[in-house]
């Protein structure tokens, strides 16, 4: 409590350089003496919070704290492995895309500067009104091959 005074009254020597809109000294000191009251309320509350805890009074908080320090380097750790597998996963799938715009390329439905053709639009088309698994696919290449004489 004493450091936290020590703390309030650095802040407040050091704030009072700034000009307040009073310009009565006796509005100054009433605005000052509120504002620090209110600080140490708030300290009180919370030491009374911290004090009536049951960790606090419990003879294995530095281990139960050891613990959670462990759980915490843990939490950490999982969070960083995730980050690494998202940007495998991501790598995995800019090699899936090249393959399949690749594929698309050669049956067609793209040209080499991945502009899509008529028959991929077509594809493309068939696609909002047949399930996605590739048949849309299928029926444009038929389509296509049937007009190819």
């Amino acid at each position: 409590m004493l450091a936290i005074c020590n703390v309030l009254q650095n802040v407040s020597k050091n704030d009072s350089n700034r000009k307040l809109p009073f310009h009565n000294h006796k509005l100054q000191a009433i605005y000052f003496y509120f504002i620090n009251f209110a600080y140490f309320q708030k300290v009180e509350a919370f030491e009374e919070r911290m004090f009536a805890h049951p960790l606090h009074k419990d003879k294995e908080l530095g281990s139960l704290y050891s613990l959670y320090e462990k759980k915490a380097q843990i939490a950490k750790e999982v969070k960083e492995a995730k980050r690494e597998l998202k940007k495998a996963r991501t790598v995995i799938q800019m090699e899936e895309l090249k393959c399949r715009k690749r594929v698309i390329r050669r049956l067609g439905y793209a040209t080499a500067a991945d502009v899509i053709e008529i028959k991929g639009r077509v594809a493309c088309e068939i696609a909002r009104y047949v399930d996605h698994n590739a048949k849309h696919l299928f029926l444009s290449f038929t389509l296509f091959r049937s007009f190819q004489v």
